[in-house]
């Protein structure tokens, strides 16, 4: 009988010499973990949006006007998860 929280066996190869084991990969500018998750890249991206949309509060406050917020917003803020979408 399986269950959802039964692990199954993973067998790793043995480390090759000169050559590190990571957790991570970056494949075509998507983060993909071990157990292949997403998870860690969606957070990358969340963060990667929030700085922007802090930058863009910046500007706000030195006076852009709202024509060019919104060019920015959506050159910048818009286009990092549609990136995702496309890869």
């Amino acid at each position: 009988m399986l269950s959802r929280h039964s692990k199954p066996a993973c067998n790793l190869p043995p480390c090759l010499p000169g050559i590190e084991r990571v957790a991570a990969l970056k494949i075509l500018g998507v983060m993909i973990t071990v157990k292949l998750s997403m998870s860690e890249h969606v957070h990358d991206v969340v963060r990667k949006c929030a700085q922007s949309l802090h930058i863009i509060r910046v500007l706000r406050c030195r006076g852009m006007n709202n024509q060019a917020l919104q060019a920015v917003y959506r050159s910048v803020v818009v286009a990092k998860p549609l990136n995702v979408a496309c890869a």
